[in-house]
């Protein structure tokens, strides 16, 4: 099978995080990458394009994250395990602030970028 290279077309900055998230099918999922606008998770659970998951998280020191999120993408991994790909659809202001924060802070420092 060939690879196709994707275009760049996120507006954020996105980081690599790794946090629990639990979604509502009651499955814990762990993270590959996180922005303000969406989060890319790891999983044993294949989802539908277009299919809605209520999500809570927490980033390291922070409170607890609830959004409501669209899967956008879900690819399964050569270990058997899929990735996804989820827009948030909707989020309270103060939880994409505090997302906002912690990645540019996170780049500030020098971790991801």
């Amino acid at each position: 099978m060939r690879k196709v290279k994707l275009e760049e077309r996120r507006k954020a900055t996105r980081i690599e995080v790794d946090v629990l998230v639990n979604y509502t099918k009651t499955v814990k999922a762990s993270t590959k990458d996180i922005n303000e606008n969406g989060i890319r998770i790891k999983t044993d659970e294949s989802f539908r394009i277009r299919e809605y998951l209520t999500l809570t998280f927490s980033l390291p020191e922070k409170p607890e994250i609830r959004a409501y999120a669209k899967v956008i993408w879900c690819h399964k991994m050569d270990s058997g395990l899929y990735e996804t790909g989820l827009e948030f659809w909707d989020i309270r202001k103060a939880d994409r602030d505090i997302l906002q924060k912690y990645v540019e802070d996170s780049c500030s420092k020098g971790k991801n970028g």
